[in-house]
């Protein structure tokens, strides 16, 4: 986040928002956070031009969908609040760059 969406945006380059919700790691019940506040932060952050999100039923695409027609960015103190949240969960969230 603070390095590459700066460089993105300096050049013009849009950013795509991938894992937005990491493979459903960072989900509630079991994960600090809720689709919505999910694709709300990935598609908050500067120079972020799309997202792309993994649906596994159609009431997920239609949930995906109501959330993107209703999106509003977050305030920087959302922000760092949901960071703060999922902070804990990085381990899980991030599991794929491992390949594992």
């Amino acid at each position: 986040i603070e390095e590459a969406l700066p460089v993105a945006q300096r050049q013009g380059a849009g950013v795509i928002g991938m894992k937005v919700v990491a493979r459903g790691a960072l989900l509630r019940p079991a994960g600090p956070l809720s689709a919505q506040e999910a694709i709300q932060y990935v598609l908050s952050l500067p120079g972020v031009s799309t997202a792309i999100l993994g649906c596994r039923t159609p009431q997920e695409v239609d949930d995906n969908v109501r959330i993107a027609q209703a999106f509003q960015p977050l305030s920087a103190e959302r922000l760092a609040a949901l960071e703060r949240q999922a902070l804990p969960f990085a381990p899980m969230a991030t599991s794929f760059k491992r390949g594992s």
